[in-house]
């Protein structure tokens, strides 16, 4: 039987197996740790789980992953540390559209996430390394793509779980939302008001003025944003943005279900 038929049976025998525990390797399988010299992720087996360990990457403690240390339906992820901190789990990870960056430079973690463990309805647990992998345990291959389907290949029905596509709404949503542009729109906001709010101050006796408000007018004049396009354009530019953000929220809310 070839390898590709015993990876379909597997896989076949893993959906009908409650609590299963499975590998899924998205990078290359190393069948000799000890003549690798590249940067390598080790798993072993343990009673309820998987030990994981790294080499020729720097050092750190070894990892152990049960599906106990994940909510059902849930999944967790690590970073790898070159300044000797070793395996760095995620936090708040789908709430950021640059924690890659963030890991990078505050705990040195140049691969990105390395391993997803993700947890099905009961003790089911799927292991996903996205690095070079020496393991003895059975696994399974998936390669280019999301690390969601490759969880998919050992957890069943995992994609299609309210917390799965809350999160994937919630990715999409990041991605298409420009922090720059945010910030610009929100000047320009920010800007018409203290225009409005001048023009009703100097409305009001001028005893009843605030001493600071020729200071304020001249601040306004001088680097609001509306000097280059003036304030009925910055109107119309603060509108497209808030109507595009509000498609955005509401393909976000269809998409996550509940």
């Amino acid at each position: 039987m070839g390898q590709l038929q015993l990876r379909l049976r597997l896989q076949l025998q893993l959906r009908l197996v409650r609590g299963a525990k499975m590998i899924v390797l998205k990078a290359q399988f190393v069948p000799n740790a000890d003549d690798y010299t590249d940067p390598l992720l080790v798993v072993e087996k343990i009673e309820d789980g998987y030990r994981l360990s790294r080499r020729n990457k720097g050092i750190g403690p070894s990892l152990e992953i049960t599906a106990s240390d994940i909510d059902p339906w849930g999944r967790n992820l690590y970073f790898w540390s070159v300044y000797g901190d070793g395996f760095v789990k995620a936090t708040d990870y789908e709430n950021s559209r640059d924690y890659d960056a963030f890991m990078r430079v505050r705990y040195g973690c140049p691969e990105g996430p390395i391993i997803v463990a993700a947890r099905g309805g009961s003790n089911e647990l799927a292991i996903v390394s996205t690095v070079p992998t020496h393991t003895g345990q059975p696994y399974l291959t998936h390669g280019y793509g999301p690390s969601i389907d490759a969880v998919e290949l050992a957890i069943p029905g995992y994609k299609a779980t309210p917390r799965a596509r809350a999160n994937k709404a919630k990715r999409e949503l990041l991605e298409q939302v420009n922090p720059i542009n945010m910030l610009a729109e929100q000047e320009k906001q920010i800007d018409l008001l203290s225009l409005l709010v001048l023009e009703l101050a100097e409305k009001q006796p001028e005893s009843e003025q605030p001493g600071w408000l020729p200071a304020f007018r001249e601040m306004v004049e001088q680097h609001a944003s509306t000097q280059f396009k003036g304030a009925a354009s910055a109107l119309n530019d603060v509108a497209a943005r808030k109507a595009q953000m509000r498609e955005i929220q509401r393909a976000y809310f269809d998409k996550r279900g509940f």
